[in-house]
């Protein structure tokens, strides 16, 4: 006999651990904004640390839970394996942002003998592995959208271009920016046209649900 579960429920602990990972992330913001006010004082550049720090913690929890978990883990109870263990790389790059924003901070404080570009992809690869492993997780457990894929390969090429930015130059709080603006774009798209798509789908799952059992009878 197998132990009864509830979809919503579990959906609810896996998001309430992703809310606690992005703890680390705040504190890592925190961290990186203490840095650069501790050797700069008060300036535009800790302005950017600061919101950008604070931003992309909040543009991560937005993204994990545009997905309705609980829904679609109901409507996918025999992919609950791969949505347990999917949830493996999504946690590690929420923390390993966090101690991204450690890096940065170490960097700012001259502490880490890191040029600016390994500094700022401490930070955008993290993330990179969070919108992919996300992306994963919402194609298999709702569907393969084109959108959404074609929305996760301009975040990653967006994210290169980052580091490519520190590398040519461009301040690490200037590269911090622009990781959050592209994830806020990503939002904005998601939202406007997968949020809808996604939806379809589940109601597509809900009435294949609803119609199996009278094709078995």
């Amino acid at each position: 006999m197998r132990t009864p579960w509830h979809a919503h429920h579990i959906a609810e602990r896996y998001g309430l651990l992703a809310i606690i990972a992005l703890g680390e992330c705040l504190i890592g913001a925190i961290e990186t904004l203490r840095a650069i006010v501790a050797h700069h004082g008060w300036s535009v550049d800790a302005a950017m640390v600061g919101f950008s720090g604070t931003a992309l913690a909040f543009a991560m929890w937005w993204i994990y839970f545009i997905l309705p978990a609980g829904r679609a883990l109901h409507l996918q109870r025999h992919r609950s394996f791969f949505f347990g263990y999917g949830h493996i790389p999504i946690f590690a790059a929420i923390a390993a942002t966090g101690a991204g924003l450690h890096v940065a901070a170490y960097f700012i404080d001259h502490v880490a003998h890191i040029s600016a570009a390994v500094a700022v992809a401490s930070i955008a690869v993290p993330v990179a592995l969070f919108k992919v492993s996300l992306t994963w997780l919402y194609s298999v457990m709702i569907c393969a959208d084109r959108t959404v894929i074609a929305v996760a390969a301009g975040v990653l090429a967006s994210l290169a271009a980052s580091v490519g930015l520190a590398a040519a130059g461009v301040s690490v709080p200037v590269c911090m920016l622009v990781i959050v603006l592209v994830l806020g774009a990503s939002i904005v798209i998601d939202e406007r046209r997968g949020a809808g798509k996604m939806n379809a789908a589940l109601e597509r799952l809900e009435r294949a649900s609803a119609t199996g059992p009278a094709r078995n009878g």
